[in-house]
């Protein structure tokens, strides 16, 4: 079967060839053949491919779906094979878009500190520590792996950072990854001139982050909120702990001058770290180390439609609190939980991609109760079936494709038999809309979500019978989807399914929006 897919790629699009022979190589790496790097090679190549092998500029990206996807698949394409050949990717990176070089270079120096070569780590930061875009992160993951001694490494990295703010000032919001991040996991390792100089430059750099309009920054965490009415606040908050330790009498003066920062440290004397755990443990993941929170952003003040977005907010809170308290009586009593779940509202606009309180909660009910109460969860995945006819179409296919997978974990092929046949129908109608000559879709084949619907159907059928599978294979009426398709029914056989394709599915016809769908 991929043999069979493999001969069809020359007749492919560049992009579809690329993820098609991506996909087959995943199948080959189940059966640990050499083949698979090569067929990734061969799909790097044609990702190179894509619009004649034009290079794009930066700029022409943000409206070229082109760009974007040649752009992600190098990325994915080199990244997939950095684990086992962080050379090979070295090899093949120099040929990428800019883009797509930058992160799988920061990609390299995480994997090149994660097996200790350390040196080459640094080469490779040493290389971007001078363009915009400093990669916090991975220089953050070095620091915390070199020995505890070694102070004049980690000083180096920590000096490339604080320049490259000073020079470039900062591409991204305020976050978890950022200079100051690595300033309250690493200063106490620093002499105080070199610290209070990183502070200088953060905070110059929040003032003039604000010449276009101050920015409001609601931060929560499981240990408090805290809502911030400037980046400038955000950063007092960060860094007045540690310049009260290294120059109090400066520290007090910028809290005179700022007394909603004063109010906030009263209330959290520890600042930052009263909110979160810093990372200064390698052997924790970042999560683990770093606490879940969020941070959330707003320009100016808030006008009138701020004001009805955060009553709708509210209201989607609401729900989503009701949602929780379902899916906490679904342990003790499914058959209720389900009966709750029907009074959810079934469509919602405010929800994103049309996603449907309803759906989504006797799904989960249907997932809680497989194990021990199959019966209860053919309730709840009953009425779920019943709710799909009111939903938009793509999430008709998602939702249907994953009960069939329910009924299939149930036992059921009978059941999964009809969803699949269900879900074909669905199917069609999206790539009706895809294909629609009058207002065609106009993202890439491969990102259609047709192609996708198909392509997981496939494999939910090849999960039944080979022989089913090439019926639902037959009667997917576009031959370049219907190869995709077949790699996924070749994975299915050996045992190397994939939950999801690498390049998820996007709409944009002629009003120009895109649309973004999780299958």
């Amino acid at each position: 079967m991929l043999k069979s897919a493999r001969g069809e790629t020359a007749t492919l699009d560049p992009a579809m060839r690329a993820l098609v022979l991506w996909e087959i190589a995943r199948g080959y790496e189940r059966l640990g053949l050499r083949e698979a790097d090569e067929l990734r090679k061969e799909a790097f190549s044609a990702a190179l491919s894509i619009e004649n092998g034009r290079a794009f500029n930066p700029g022409e990206c943000i409206a070229s779906d082109a760009c974007q996807t040649k752009q992600q698949l190098q990325r994915e394409i080199l990244e997939s094979i950095l684990s086992r050949s962080p050379a090979l990717v070295e090899e093949l990176l120099p040929s990428a878009e800019a883009k797509a070089q930058r992160a799988v270079v920061d990609s390299l120096i995480t994997e090149y500190t994660n097996r200790k070569s350390f040196a080459h780590a640094e080469e490779l930061l040493a290389r971007l520590a001078l363009e915009k875009g400093f990669p916090y992160h991975a220089a953050s993951q070095l620091m915390l792996a070199l020995p505890k001694e070694d102070i004049g490494r980690k000083l180096t990295i920590f000096a490339q950072a604080v320049e490259n703010l000073r020079q470039h000032g900062a591409d991204s919001l305020p976050g978890s990854q950022d200079l100051a991040s690595i300033l309250l996991s690493f200063w106490r390792e620093f002499s105080p001139p070199v610290v209070l100089d990183a502070i200088d430059v953060l905070l110059e750099q929040a003032k003039t982050s604000e010449e276009h309009g101050k920015m409001h920054i609601t931060f929560k965490s499981g240990k408090g909120n805290a809502a911030f009415s400037s980046s400038y606040e955000y950063r007092l908050f960060q860094l007045i702990p540690v310049l009260k330790e290294l120059d109090s009498a400066r520290a007090e003066d910028l809290l005179r001058e700022d007394r909603e920062s004063k109010a906030l440290l009263q209330q959290f004397p520890g600042g930052y770290e009263s909110l979160v755990s810093l990372p200064q443990d390698t052997s924790k993941s970042s999560s683990e180390s770093t606490g879940n929170f969020s941070l959330a952003y707003q320009f100016g003040s808030p006008p009138p439609e701020m004001i009805a977005f955060q009553l709708q907010e509210q209201w989607m809170q609401r729900v989503t609190r009701r949602r929780e308290q379902i899916e906490k009586e679904a342990r003790m009593d499914p058959r209720q939980a389900t009966a709750d779940a029907l009074g959810l509202p079934a469509v919602s606009s405010l929800f994103p991609d049309g996603e449907s309180p309803r759906a989504e909660t006797l799904l989960t009910i249907g997932r809680m109760a497989a194990a021990g109460n199959p019966s209860a969860s053919r309730t709840a995945l009953e009425a779920l079936h019943k709710t799909l006819v009111d939903l938009p179409l793509v999430q008709q296919s998602r939702l249907i494709i994953t009960l069939g997978e329910m009924y299939l974990r149930l036992g059921d092929a009978e059941s999964t038999r009809e969803t699949v046949r269900d879900g074909l129908k669905i199917a069609e109608k999206l790539y009706a809309r895809d294909a629609d000559i009058a207002d065609p879709n106009e993202v890439i084949k491969a990102k259609w979500p047709s192609a996708n619907a198909w392509w997981r159907l496939v494999g939910l059928a090849a999960r039944i019978s080979p022989a089913f599978a090439s019926q639902v294979l037959a009667e997917i009426p576009d031959p370049e989807i219907a190869t995709l398709a077949k790699v996924e029914f070749g994975k299915t056989l050996l045992g190397s399914a994939s939950d999801v394709l690498p390049l998820r599915a996007q709409e944009r016809h002629r009003d120009g929006v895109y649309r973004v769908v999780d299958f």
